[in-house]
């Protein structure tokens, strides 16, 4: 059992720091509500996981459980300046019957949505609502 707190424990489920099963096992301590958010997720936390993603790091299976683990805490909230990028990217993510599987262009399209470009500098014109501009 760990010992650290609620507020570490969150940050490192946003960060995606460590394996699914110990970040499970972790907030398996702590009830589902909270009276108000201890972290809120950001773009730049955000980048850094869908960047492992794309650098085979994490793969889809990975970053749908991930989404699925946070989607609804309330122990955390959103960067309010990206909240709903931020919301739309997690609940794609947590799900794919609905969204489609997590591609390598699924992840960019979700990059140029939060930050307004690509990592890898590619056009922004190559997107999941222009499919045309692949």
């Amino acid at each position: 059992m760990s010992s650290r707190g609620r507020r570490e424990v969150i940050k490192s489920v946003l960060a995606f720091d460590r394996s699914l099963d110990e970040l499970k096992a972790e907030l398996s301590q702590f009830a589902w509500d909270c009276d108000e958010p201890l972290v809120f997720l950001t773009a730049e936390m955000m980048t850094s996981v869908l960047d492992r993603f794309l650098t085979a790091e994490l793969n889809a299976q990975q970053l749908h459980e991930w989404a699925d683990l946070i989607e609804v805490r309330e122990d955390f909230d959103y960067d309010p300046d990206r909240k709903e990028a931020l919301i739309g990217i997690v609940f794609s993510l947590a799900n794919p019957i609905l969204y489609g599987p997590v591609t390598e262009q699924s992840v960019r399209d979700f990059l140029i949505l939060l930050n307004g470009f690509p990592a890898d500098g590619q056009s922004i014109a190559t997107t999941r609502d222009h499919p045309e501009g692949r």
